[in-house]
């Protein structure tokens, strides 16, 4: 009986790790100020999307995301954005 218990605790532990697995290969920022936000990806794919976050949120602020550099730290990619005044 107590192996009835364990199954379905341990699949839960496995799913909350597969969950916990999949959010640490999304995009994350980093460092979100007035002047600007950086993204670290792992996917060269997720670009587009760290650019289209990046645009969210400076506009959220009233200025216009800017890509000033991606760079390369320990297999991921670093996306820094520059929020500059709407012109």
């Amino acid at each position: 009986m107590k192996a009835l218990h364990r199954s379905p605790a341990v699949a839960l532990t496995a799913a909350a790790l597969g969950l916990l697995a999949a959010c640490s290969s999304a995009p994350q920022k980093l460092n979100p100020t007035p002047e600007g936000i950086s993204y670290s990806f792992d996917d060269g794919d997720d670009l587009p999307k760290v650019t289209n976050r990046a645009m969210a949120y400076c506009q959220s602020i009233g200025k216009t995301a800017k890509l000033q550099n991606v760079s390369q730290t320990d297999g991921k990619s670093i996306a820094i954005f520059d929020c500059t005044s709407k012109s």
